[in-house]
């Protein structure tokens, strides 16, 4: 499922490509989910219930706040790298100022149907060849994280717990089904309560990992050789920063 947002003051632009993206969808069976904000005050307010998108097509010229400044809020005070930004304007003399935004795309008004069609099928491009993310529903409310800002889940009293640098999130499954969902090879289950991604791992011992937030981890027996085997090997190929405790 893809996540794409649209946030333009005219009404007739945002349901141009709404229904450009639905016709692809139907078309080429790609299952998506399009939501119209028409303020950019709006967009900001839901993005900061922690929703996700993929794809943002952004007019520049809100009446209510700068479309670049939503970008940055995006990138900087948001720290999405993930989404892929599309900016949508009349005029073209904003090239400089978009840059610092890491934009993946500039439609100019008008467009037509196969600049849509083009530039969604090339921001799902850059989606599909990045990290992944870890989706689910919270209170009702939907999440869709990336899997390199997760640090480690932990399983405790039929809860799941979803550790990252910044917050911790919880949701009620079990950990074999958020293992069976993740397929990066940067998470390891190390045991029964515990599924983390290596790369936050800063010190190891045969008995346990230290995260980069300091909290230390128990590696099950059962895994301890093939965790430790894990470690050493990257430490030899990848030179990685770990501290070994004997």
């Amino acid at each position: 499922m893809y996540y794409i947002a649209i946030c333009d003051d005219e009404t007739f632009t945002c349901s141009a490509i709404e229904q450009q993206l639905l016709d692809l969808s139907e078309k080429a069976n790609i299952p998506m989910q399009v939501d119209i904000f028409y303020s950019g005050n709006g967009f900001i307010n839901y993005l900061r219930n922690k929703i996700q998108y993929d794809i943002l097509f952004l007019d520049i010229e809100l009446q209510d706040i700068n479309g670049i400044e939503i970008a940055r809020y995006l990138r900087n005070s948001m720290n999405d790298e993930h989404i892929q930004i599309i900016y949508i304007s009349s005029k073209t003399e904003y090239a400089l100022k978009l840059f610092k935004t890491r934009p993946m795309d500039f439609l100019v008004k008008p467009f037509t149907v196969d600049d849509i069609e083009n530039t969604f099928l090339q921001a799902k491009k850059l989606i599909d060849c990045g990290t992944g993310n870890f989706e689910c529903c919270i209170k009702n409310m939907y999440y869709k994280i990336p899997l390199d800002k997760i640090m480690y889940f932990q399983s405790y009293e039929r809860k799941i717990y979803i550790n990252m640098e910044d917050q911790q999130l919880e949701f009620y499954d079990k950990l074999d089904n958020v293992q069976k969902s993740i397929q990066s090879l940067e998470f390891w289950r190390i045991h029964k309560s515990y599924f983390i991604n290596y790369k936050y791992v800063i010190e190891y011992t045969y008995e346990w990992v230290k995260m980069k937030n300091g909290i230390q981890l128990p590696i099950s027996q059962i895994n301890r050789k093939e965790i430790r085997n894990k470690l050493l090997k990257l430490k030899k190929e990848k030179n990685y920063g770990y501290k070994v405790c004997e």
